[in-house]
């Protein structure tokens, strides 16, 4: 389902867009994960917080490329910690 997404991105953003869609399957009830992903990179890509804004910065290779792998490894962290508020609340009751 996320592959489509990713045909309207440039090439630097493709795979750091997959990124955090690889960290949320889309199976079963958790079927909108994938875009959460998706729209959480482009947040992060977007509006550069943090380290993301520092690597987009440096006018060179590494910045080109850096801030986005950032950005997608910061929206699979968003992501794989919403994965586990389910579970919290388990071992809470």
């Amino acid at each position: 389902m996320w592959l489509a997404l990713l045909g309207c991105l440039p090439a630097d953003d493709k795979k750091a867009a997959a990124q955090p869609a690889e960290a949320s399957p889309a199976s079963g009830h958790a079927w909108f994960l994938p875009l959460l992903a998706f729209g959480l990179f482009r947040l992060f890509d977007i509006t550069k917080p943090g380290p993301v804004g520092t690597l987009d910065r440096r006018h060179d290779a590494v910045g080109i490329m850096g801030d986005d792998i950032v950005a997608g490894v910061i929206a699979a962290a968003c992501v794989k910690a919403f994965r586990a508020l389910p579970y919290l609340r388990t071992v809470r009751k």
